[in-house]
């Protein structure tokens, strides 16, 4: 990765441009439990928009899509616990018409996320994370049925995990 821009303004966005045409630009993570899943709910200067979605961040060097997806948890959440699971759901292309690069999904499971102390660890800036919160499947479907889910990333990864249960 060569550049990555991150404004912290209404209207402004952060980009990342990549070496390498076929490289995997970054991880979605889907964290669940047997009857909750993880979502964050942050602000997209891109699209002007306070909104639900899945932990994800730009896949970092050196490290797999697993050990980036567990840092990136660690980092946005505050869950430091070992998971029951962690299992690559391989890979998409977010717009095969426009960009050439794919995102690794991951699936991180635990054996009950109600027992953590879920927080938003840091006071970063560039990072617009307003909340972290659980809900139970039903729930989510009815999010999405509704329109509450309109991340694109966060549609795919969860249409991934439920083909791969």
């Amino acid at each position: 990765m060569y550049a990555l821009k991150l404004k912290n303004k209404p209207g402004d966005y952060a980009c990342a441009v990549f070496d390498d045409f076929w490289k995997i630009a970054g991880t979605v993570i889907v964290c669940t439990d047997d009857k909750n899943i993880l979502l964050i709910k942050t602000y997209r200067y891109a699209v002007d928009y306070l909104w639900y979605e899945f932990v994800r961040w730009a896949l970092e060097e050196g490290f797999t899509s697993e050990e980036n997806a567990l840092k990136e948890l660690q980092e946005e959440t505050g869950i430091n616990e070992s998971p029951i699971i962690v299992k690559d759901l391989w890979e998409v292309f977010p717009d095969s018409g426009f960009i050439a690069n794919s995102v690794k999904v991951v699936w991180i499971k635990f054996d009950n996320l109600e027992k953590f102390n879920i927080y938003w660890p840091r006071d970063w800036k560039y990072e617009q994370i307003y909340e972290v919160k659980l809900v139970n499947f039903d729930k989510f479907d009815k999010m999405i049925k509704e329109n509450k889910i309109k991340d694109n990333f966060t549609l795919w990864a969860y249409m991934k995990f439920k083909v791969n249960l």
